[in-house]
């Protein structure tokens, strides 16, 4: 198995863009992937919030009005930009996790295993 803890930054990121590419590949190709992540990602989704992104948004600007501020981060447009934003995150990083369970279960041996002599 790979010791990711003791890799540097950057070959990290090359192993899981690789990574990443051969699973988007299966994805495409996988319904039962597909439903996996969909699942998984509402899960995550559930609970959290855009008050956050929200409250950034407006410290962007804190010479403008606040009343116009707050008119647009509350509008519907910009709630849906900001559930879009949140959803593509939480999305990414479920994939990750999968790309890393699928690596872990690829790389490991079963502890049940037993070699034919």
């Amino acid at each position: 198995m790979i010791d990711y803890s003791k890799m540097s930054e950057y070959r990290f990121q090359q192993i899981m863009d690789a990574e990443l590419e051969k699973y988007e590949a299966m994805l495409d190709k996988s319904q039962d992937e597909q439903n996996l992540i969909g699942d998984r990602t509402a899960i995550e989704m559930r609970g959290l919030k855009i008050t956050t992104l929200r409250c950034a948004a407006s410290a962007l600007f804190p010479h403008t009005d606040q009343k116009l501020i707050f008119m647009l981060i509350n509008s519907d447009w910009m709630t849906n930009k900001f559930e879009d934003f949140l959803y593509d995150i939480v999305q990414r990083l479920v994939i990750v996790e999968r790309v890393m369970e699928l690596s872990h279960a690829e790389n490991e041996t079963p502890d049940n295993f037993e070699e034919v002599a």
